[in-house]
Parts: structure tokens; sequence; C-alpha cells
């Protein structure tokens, strides 16, 4: 379902959703077209990096060999550089190789694969959200008693409020570790992440237009 994709571009949390309509937007397609409740998004705002071995040259990265995935292959490109698809476990193996160049990765994680040992740079600002989706078949939703739903709302509602703590406290630990292995923050300046945003929203869009030209502004208020 391509609308589900809109997340990943949201500069504002759950809660600001629910409040604005882009919530009961995304909602109402999920019911649509999967026949689910959508319960609750989790790590809203744990953003994606470039890491590389190598340099950029002028904030293009021509010629490198990037660990990717499908949400910022276009991304990648438009940067010069040419996406690679391969697992998780297999990135430690190919970096230290040279197979590949770098990759795309939350800066959550990097030290647990071990990855940090052949990274140099890390590009930012961070693009994109990472995330997770809750969601609950719709027949078994409404089958649940009243005060069942209103227990898994209430929960939900309650993670969604305290994660941006959470989530800072996270990206701390994890920007120490990075720093202290010797990886080096680059920023490259607000239309790093916008491009990004730009190329994915046009992306979505060639599968619903209508939802995307409703949904985008409430999303990046």
């Amino acid at each position: 379902m391509a609308e589900a994709a809109a997340m990943d571009l949201a500069k504002i949390g759950p809660p600001a959703m629910r409040a604005n309509g882009a919530w009961k937007m995304m909602s109402d397609v999920y019911a649509k077209k999967m026949n689910v409740h959508y319960l609750t998004h989790m790590i809203h705002g744990v953003h994606f990096y470039i890491f590389t071995s190598k340099p950029a040259k002028n904030g293009r990265l021509d010629g490198l060999r990037l660990r990717s995935v499908p949400i910022y292959d276009a991304f990648f490109r438009g940067l010069g550089a040419t996406p690679v698809r391969m697992a998780p476990p297999a990135v430690y193996t190919a970096l230290e190789r040279g197979t590949v160049d770098g990759y795309g990765w939350p800066n959550w994680g990097v030290a647990d694969f071990g990855w940090q040992k052949y990274t140099k740079f890390q590009y930012g600002p961070g693009f994109l959200n990472a995330g997770v989706h809750i969601l609950v078949n719709l027949d078994k939703w409404k089958g649940l008693a009243e005060d069942q739903r209103r227990c898994l709302t209430t929960m939900a509602l309650w993670v969604e409020k305290e994660w941006p703590k959470w989530r800072e406290g996270v990206n701390k630990e994890q920007n120490a570790i990075l720093r202290k292995a010797g990886v080096k923050y680059v920023n490259l300046g607000p239309n790093f992440p916008k491009k990004a945003a730009d190329l994915y929203w046009a992306d979505i869009a060639k599968a619903n237009p209508d939802f995307v030209k409703k949904i985008r502004p409430l999303m990046e208020k």
C-alpha cells in the first residue's frame, strides 16, 4: 500500500497527526485497502543517514556503492551513488572487502552490527523516518469489547506521548558511540533531507496523487 509510506515522511509525530486530521486520513486508507485498524505508529523521528568509508566530494557521492533499500534508492542515485541490495548481516563483510563503500541506516544499531569499524563519515541531517506500524485486523478489532479497545488505545496514546523522551535519550547514546569510534558527522545542510523527501513524495504521488496533495501539507506543518 503506497500510502503507508507517507508516515516515513511526516515531520510531526502521531499526537499532532491525530489533532490535525492526518491520522484519520491514514486510518481510513488502511481500513479501506487492508481491512485493518491503525492502532499506532512507533519510532517516529528516528531518521536515516548515509554512512561511508570514503569522503563525499562537494556534497556528492559519485562512484560510491551504498547498501540501500527501495525507500531511498532514488535519493542515492540523485547523489551519484549506486544502490546495492543486501541483507543487514551481509553488510559487515561487504564493508570489510570493499564490495560496498557505505550504507543508509539510522544512527541506532550501527555499532550493534560492528559497522563502525569500517565507517568514517556520517552524512546528515537525517532524512525520512524509520517506522513500526501496529495494525489490528479490522474485523477482530470490531469484535473486541469496548473496554478492550479502550485499553489498547489508551496504551497506544501513552506510548506516543512518551516516545520522544525515550528517542532523545537513545539518540544521545548512539551518537556518543559513533563519535567515540571515530565516525565524523558531516552536515550537508537542509537541502539534503529535503531532496530525499521530495523524491519519495513524488514516488507515492504516482500511486495516489490526490492523497498526497491532501496529506502532505498536514504532515509538514
